[in-house]
């Protein structure tokens, strides 16, 4: 199975912040693939809080969404949404 994956920025106020970390935890358990977030200072499990919250992604980070699986592509363009909308933070 070949990986696909889409750049975002972090675009929220309060970056990757703990509300926005599990609106991606949540989503991600959503789809039938495995979604890896990577950060310009390491990865993380997008089915893991803590390892999200430890990227510690501020306002303006760009980071690489990566999936692989059977829903890689909806997982990914879902995820995309999320980020574009600040995680449905003002």
């Amino acid at each position: 199975m070949e990986m696909s994956s889409r750049n975002v920025v972090v675009t929220n106020p309060g970056g990757l912040n703990l509300r926005g970390s599990g609106a991606v935890f949540f989503l991600a358990h959503q789809f039938k693939c495995k979604v890896v977030i990577v950060a310009p200072n390491g990865q993380a499990d997008a089915t893991d809080i803590l390892q999200l919250l430890t990227l510690g992604a501020c306002k303006g980070t760009c980071l690489t969404l990566e999936a692989e699986g059977e829903q890689a592509e909806a997982a990914l363009t879902a995820l995309e949404e999320l980020f574009a909308e600040n995680f449905g933070q003002s």
